[in-house]
């Protein structure tokens, strides 16, 4: 529909992309960027459970955008709350498409990257010709392999998009809904130094740039000076890795941080702070058990039976009443949730360990251990709770289940790596819109991350993809999905989940957590 912007809405229990799924040029846009005439004052201290340090947006999974968003710019920006598509915030100051196959773009002037190059189109061109190479291995890099034909600057300030075929959710992929995928990078100094270096010192057109760095500690960003659409409000943010939350509500209750991320234990206590907000995430996560390498005959993840036994084995009501203290809510989706187009919400499996002893039984499982990885993520830091929880019922049943506790900077490295082996982790996957996404990064084969390999999956994600002209088919197959993934207990749903933060009135004040994946929204806490 010409004349109106892209938005993003919850509708009949699904999210609706408005706007015929065509932004054309000339639409209503959000509101501008403020002005940058107030200088950067003050320290913002940050407090969170765990921090992915990685800095090349072509390698980092979606985690690491929580303090990425300020060192980088994404294609297309987001309106203040995160549920709009605005041409005033990103880099791209118009897009259009006639056919959603072919799209042009027009690349704001005047900004530039932090060590003085200026940003034109021919960036944006590098960046995303960059992710069909093989060293990309971000969340959705595949996708950007599998549908991007070409990404061509015919001037410093025009760049044209062609696609395999025509697929509404490319405006998705360059904004920060979802991944890493849509950050700038700077061409020339990229060519330059390399990829190793560049991951080591990173350049971006954000707010901000990175100060000083305390690995497996502590990461401080400053103004960056780069004209970026967004501008900085503090001189200095400061992220602190704090995996304990009481430690973290210590630190926050004496002063020493501004903002938190909690668990669903904390949010009455500190609800009852003076001068503290505490603000939920709208579009949460699905939270579940994982179950990697289910492709390998030789562990007990391929056997159908040994799943369910795994599967009907955990109580998730118990669960959601004892770890999340009710605020979750039971569900038999995962790894996508009814934030998704197409969703139909699933029953949560019906807790059976008398069942779940005798299918152990009978899938001749011998005994051999079961690693459960244990580590927080940004705005769930219950995970290593529900990693105890899990193996206490498991082990009921005579699985010899063990936790091991890591981080996820470590994890995910053999995560992406295809070297987990067998076991399981409780894993949240942020909701929204296109639900097949989650299955790019972690169910299908071709993805960076992968539970499984399996052809009825990869059959299905295939035709999602080829279904980018049609939101009701694509909504068709996300369901298809979720119900194959369910009937063949692939992975353990248990709740879906909003995240929760606190921190100070005066600092939350006009913020909301967003509606991007892992993200919490840090543009609009940290700049103006």
């Amino acid at each position: 529909m010409r004349g109106e912007s892209w938005r993003v809405l919850r509708l009949a229990g699904a999210v609706a992309i408005v706007g015929a799924l065509v932004a054309m040029a000339g639409g209503q846009a959000a509101a501008g960027p403020a002005s940058s005439s107030q200088a950067p004052s003050g320290t913002l201290n940050l407090g969170l459970s765990s921090l992915l340090e990685s800095f090349d947006p072509a390698v980092a999974q979606p985690v690491a955008k929580v303090h990425l968003d300020l060192l980088y710019d994404h294609v297309v920006g987001l309106n203040k709350t995160g549920n709009r598509f605005s041409k005033e915030t990103g880099l791209a100051s118009n897009w259009t498409t006639k056919d959603q196959q072919t799209w042009k773009f027009t690349i704001r002037r005047g900004v530039k990257f932090s060590n003085g190059d200026p940003l034109t189109a021919r960036d944006v061109a590098f960046t995303l010709g960059r992710l069909k190479t093989p060293t990309a291995r971000s969340a959705y890099s595949s996708w950007f392999k599998l549908n991007l034909v070409s990404a061509k600057a015919t001037s410093a300030g025009k760049l044209t998009v062609r696609l395999t075929a025509p697929n509404f959710g490319l405006l998705y992929y360059l904004s920060s809904l979802f991944g890493t995928e849509g950050s700038v990078v700077p061409s020339n100094y990229l060519r330059r130094v390399g990829d190793a270096a560049f991951a080591q010192a990173p350049v971006g057109s954000g707010p901000y740039k990175i100060g000083s760095r305390q690995a497996g500690q502590s990461l401080t960003y400053v103004p960056s000076n780069t004209n970026s659409p967004s501008k900085p409000k503090y001189e200095r943010v400061v992220f602190r890795i704090i995996p304990e939350t009481s430690s973290r509500i210590a630190l926050y209750r004496t002063g020493q941080l501004d903002v938190i991320d909690i668990g669903t234990s904390s949010i009455r206590t500190l609800g009852g702070v003076a001068n503290t907000r505490v603000a939920k995430k709208r579009v949460g996560n699905q939270v579940g058990i994982g179950f990697f390498e289910q492709w390998k005959s030789t562990t007990p993840m391929n056997n159908r039976r040994f799943r369910q036994a795994l599967a009907i084995s955990v109580d998730v009501n118990a669960i959601n009443k004892a770890i999340f203290r009710g605020f979750g809510d039971p569900t038999g989706n995962y790894p996508s949730g009814c934030a998704s187009i197409g969703c139909k919400d699933l029953a949560p499996y019906r807790y059976n360990p008398s069942q779940a002893r005798q299918l152990l039984q009978q899938s001749g499982y011998s005994g051999a251990e079961v690693p459960i990885y244990a580590f927080p993520l940004p705005g769930v830091p219950e995970l290593p709770a529900l990693a105890t929880a899990v193996q206490g019922y498991w082990s009921a049943i005579g699985v010899n289940a063990k936790v091991v506790t890591t981080d996820f900077s470590s994890f995910v490295g053999k995560w992406v790596g295809y070297t987990v082996g067998t076991g399981a982790a409780p894993v949240a996957f942020a909701q929204r819109a296109l639900g097949i996404a989650q299955y790019d990064s972690a169910f299908w084969s071709k993805g960076v991350s992968t539970f499984t390999h399996d052809t009825t999956i990869d059959r299905l994600v295939d035709q999602g993809h080829a279904a980018g002209d049609s939101p009701k088919r694509y909504g068709q197959i996300t369901a298809q999905l979720n119900k194959y993934v369910y009937d063949n207990y692939l992975s353990l749903p248990v709740v879906s989940l909003g995240s929760f933060y606190a921190g100070k009135e005066s600092v939350l004040a006009g913020w909301t957590p967003g509606n991007g994946q892992y993200d919490m929204n840090i543009r609009t806490l940290a700049g103006r």
